[in-house]
Formats: structure tokens, C-alpha cells, sequence
């Protein structure tokens, strides 16, 4: 029986989501099936790498470059507005009550929200 380190599992299932990411979605060509793609992609990711994770800072880091990512890459899918403004305050949603516990300098925690929520009144309403 192989036994796989952490770390080397985390790798691997980076690996294979890229790989996905390029070989299938090229593939899709609904608009709503890539943002649903990207979307469970995510939350699987989410749900099995970050729990190998065990540096506060990388689970930080992780959160925000898969955030990016996923903004980057969905919204320009979606055409109505309520649905971008749907999706950017579930997004912000889950990044506050993620990383924020992370986060140990109060100057960080408030830096932090202001720049979200202005990110989201300016992009979104």
C-alpha cells in the first residue's frame, strides 16, 4: 500500500485541477456550464486540498489566489446583474469567514474588509 505525504497529495490534486481546467473547459462552450464547471471545481478543492494545509498563512494565500482565480474567470460569464452581485457577496462572504480567523493583526483584519468591501461597491453596485 503507497502511503503519500501531505504535501505531495496537495501537489498532485493541483496537478490534476489545472490539467482539467485546460483540457476540459476549452471543451464547454455554454457560458453557464464553464461558471458551473469552475464553480464545483473550486469547492471541491476547497474541500480536499485545504484541509492538508497546515500554515495558516498558505491556507490565506490558497483562499485568495483561488478567489482571484475565480472572479477573473466566472464573472466575465455572467450577464445579469443580479447574478454578479449574487455571486460577489457569496464570494466575499466565504472569504470573511475564512481567511479573517486567519488573520492575527488587527491593522490586517480591518485593511482587509475595507479593501473587499470596496472592491465589491465599486465593481458590483
Amino acid at each position: 500500500m503507497k502511503m503519500y505525504s501531505l504535501e505531495l497529495n496537495a501537489q498532485d490534486r493541483t496537478t490534476a485541477n489545472k490539467r482539467i481546467h485546460e483540457d476540459i473547459e476549452p471543451l464547454l462552450t455554454n457560458a453557464y456550464m464553464k461558471m458551473y464547471y469552475r464553480t464545483t471545481a473550486n469547492k471541491r478543492i476547497n474541500e480536499d486540498i485545504e484541509p492538508l494545509l497546515t500554515n495558516a498563512y498558505m491556507k490565506m494565500y490558497y483562499r485568495t489566489t483561488a478567489n482571484k482565480r475565480i472572479n477573473e474567470d466566472i464573472e466575465p460569464l455572467l450577464t445579469n446583474a443580479y447574478m454578479k452581485m449574487y455571486y460577489r457577496t457569496t464570494a466575499n462572504k466565504r472569504i470573511n469567514e475564512d481567511i479573517e480567523p486567519l488573520l492575527t493583526n488587527a491593522y490586517m483584519k480591518m485593511y482587509y474588509r475595507t479593501t473587499a468591501n470596496k472592491r465589491i461597491h465599486e465593481d458590483v453596485l
